[in-house]
């Protein structure tokens, strides 16, 4: 659906989302070979909003109001006092006109829609980096990914897949696959050649998916080049793991500043990302041996994570283990066995 209207405030509005809700590189390919096949298209379950539908009126607070209970049927935002102060932020500069006209019209846009994500991306946003909560990325290191690979190779199987939900820029799902390929050395299931390459053997098939329900964020993801600007991207990053990136020049509409850097192939090539939202009902992939969804059902309420929750159990492998952000509840604890490390913790499904 393409928006148009007369109101160039309005037009502007559009642009300030888009741009606010991006730091948008250039389209990148960033290929992965795998059997799993990501399904990007798939119909929203109806549900039902607990925040009331008003008619339109005078009131630019109704309208945002209006708004947010859209946003909550869709997409499964909570309308907390966090997300709605958001809301009105991103239009406080606008007139009432201009916010009834773009209610209207996205009333009859899909969720899809680009004005859609980019309104979503702008309420939920959060930072990201390489080594974010550096205490889980340490536990996967010494505690998941070695159980993980011993317990492939015991039983003779050489594929891992591992599903990143929420990836925003894919600092994290780039961040998994070195940590991946590192453990995979230690094991002894993997080679380090003359240039600091680390090369799995070819029997292991690996890949690592990254979603978002932003296409915006995604082209930062795909891009796969990050800046050290300010508190930028490697703000966490060991020094010895620098290697694994290459200097390159900045993105066009990625943020400037700074030295810039791209993950290099080696790293890369075993790294997917897709659009999906998690509330699809229908996980990207089936069979993941391990999901990461961290600080992304904070926004919402306890219905939907348990929807999303019951996804992640039907698309999971048995053994295979699920990690959430510190401060989620697992609200089937039956269904899981947990394990507590130093990174907090972790689940694994019976």
């Amino acid at each position: 659906m393409t928006i148009s209207t007369s109101h160039g405030k309005l037009q502007d509005l559009l642009a300030t989302m888009r741009a606010s809700a991006s730091a948008a590189g250039a389209v990148g390919a960033v290929g992965a070979a795998s059997t799993i096949k990501p399904v990007l298209k798939v119909p929203l379950p109806a549900m039902v909003s607990n925040t009331p539908f008003l008619p339109l009126k005078t009131s630019k607070e109704v309208l945002l109001h209006k708004l947010m209970g859209m946003v909550e049927t869709r997409f499964g935002i909570y309308s907390s006092q966090q997300v709605e102060k958001k809301l009105s932020r991103i239009f406080q500069h606008t007139g009432m006109e201009e916010v009834k006209d773009w209610v209207r019209l996205m009333e009859g846009a899909p969720s899809d829609d680009s004005e859609w994500l980019s309104l979503v991306e702008g309420l939920t946003v959060h930072e990201t980096y390489f080594y974010r909560d550096r205490p889980l990325m340490d536990m996967l290191s010494k505690d998941i990914f070695p159980r993980m690979i011993r317990n492939k190779v015991r039983r003779g199987q050489s594929s891992i897949h591992i599903w990143s939900a929420g990836c925003s820029s894919g600092e994290e799902a780039y961040n998994i696959s070195m940590l991946l390929l590192q453990c995979l050395l230690l094991e002894g299931e993997a080679t380090l050649d003359a240039a600091g390459l680390i090369r799995p053997h070819p029997r292991w098939q690996i890949t690592v998916l990254g979603t978002d329900v932003s296409r915006q964020i995604l082209r930062v993801a795909r891009d796969g080049v990050y800046s050290d600007f300010g508190m930028g991207s490697f703000r966490s990053m060991p020094e010895n793991d620098m290697t694994y990136f290459e200097a390159c020049a900045a993105s066009p509409e990625g943020l400037q500043g700074g030295q810039h850097y791209r993950v290099k192939s080696f790293i890369a090539k075993y790294v997917s990302f897709a659009q999906h939202n998690l509330l699809s009902g229908k996980a990207p992939q089936q069979g993941s041996d391990l999901i990461l969804c961290r600080n992304v059902m904070i926004y919402f309420e306890e219905k939907t994570k348990r929807l999303v929750q019951d996804m992640f159990h039907r698309s999971i492998a048995s053994d295979a283990t699920l990690v959430l952000g510190g401060t989620d509840v697992l609200y089937s604890p039956e269904r899981f066995q947990r394990q507590q490390g130093s990174g907090g913790a972790w689940y694994i499904k019976h």
